[in-house]
């Protein structure tokens, strides 16, 4: 970064003149091409001091790493080289990948490309941000491009609404392609928003749209039903919980209600046995009555057996209907 005087003011008056690192090299080169400091500098209008400290830098970095590298890496082709490895880290690791700026941050420097390129958490968010206002902007002119070329077809939309930092973002995509038609930030969620998004989605798209599926929400309901005149489809949560509505929570009781008589059958039959355990501890001599005892003891076994029996049945009607939806 250099500095520069505008003509008109005065010379105290001075504003910052950026000089890439391209062309840094391109002036360094042109001095160790037998051009003078001073030539170059004036043809390039910047300060001869500023030159010298760049050829300055140079030189410490042949010191500090393998000359050979450095005279690589320095000059205006390595650069440009080392320009489109940074950009295509940033957009892949970071744009595309998720991946945060301080490890990238830590990547160059452990490569020591940061003694090369700028480095720092601020010059990659800059960088980053650049990035994403050219993508907008790519993104914008090939949609409208490709918008005129495309055949006419019938698309099917999915609608919903996301929060993300206290905002609300609508968005809609194409069902089949997962191509986003549009994510844009909105204050209210009723139909006449719904509307107005759902048509500046399709502006310039040689397409139909002949149905959306969202969720319950009157808004998006509303716009789609009554104001676009198309199909409404529920969403596979809506769908899945109406089935759960009317057939998990039966399941869910049969399989309670069975637990309940199995636990029943459990204690009656203890029940019994205490009591003929009484019945032979009181009396040595054949009891008539121990025999009705041992008929219901029988009997608290069997039913306690067909309610284990009640039970796995449920159970397993419960986990396929489960599975099945």
């Amino acid at each position: 970064m250099t500095l520069e005087c505008l003509p008109h003011q005065k010379e105290t008056i001075q504003k910052y003149r950026k000089v890439t690192r391209i062309d840094q090299a391109r002036m360094i080169l042109a001095v160790q091409s037998g051009q003078t400091q001073e030539v170059v500098a004036e043809q390039n209008n910047v300060p001869r001091t500023t030159l010298e400290h760049w050829i300055k830098r140079k030189k410490e970095l042949k010191n500090r790493h393998d000359p050979l590298i450095t005279k690589s890496l320095e000059s205006p082709a390595g650069l440009a080289s080392l320009h489109r490895l940074l950009i295509g880290a940033i957009l892949i690791f970071h744009t595309d990948g998720g991946c945060g700026l301080p490890s990238i941050h830590k990547f160059l420097k452990i490569s020591t490309i940061s003694n090369y390129v700028g480095a720092s958490l601020g010059t990659l968010h800059k960088v980053s941000c650049q990035i994403d206002r050219l993508l907008k902007k790519f993104g914008e002119s090939e949609r409208e491009r490709l918008g005129m070329l495309m055949p006419r077809r019938k698309i099917t939309g999915c609608g919903d609404e996301t929060f993300f930092g206290g905002e609300m973002l609508i968005v809609f995509m194409e069902a089949i392609s997962g191509f986003i038609l549009a994510e844009q930030k909105e204050e209210k969620r009723d139909a006449e928003t719904w509307e107005k998004v759902l048509q500046s989605a399709l502006e310039g798209l040689n397409v139909d749209l002949i149905q959306v599926t969202g969720d319950e929400a009157g808004g998006l309901t509303s716009a789609v039903t009554n104001l676009l005149c198309i199909d409404k489809s529920s969403d596979l949560f809506h769908i899945q919980q109406n089935i759960t509505k009317g057939l998990t929570s039966h399941l869910a009781r049969r399989t309670k209600c069975a637990e309940e008589s199995l636990q029943a059958s459990k204690e009656a039959k203890e029940k019994s046995w205490a009591e003929l355990r009484q019945r032979f501890s009181e009396s040595t001599k054949e009891d008539p009555k121990a025999v009705k005892v041992r008929k219901k003891m029988l009997k608290a076994c069997e039913q306690e057996e067909a309610c284990q029996r009640h039970l796995e049945i449920v159970k397993d009607e419960q986990k396929r209907a489960q599975e099945a939806r």
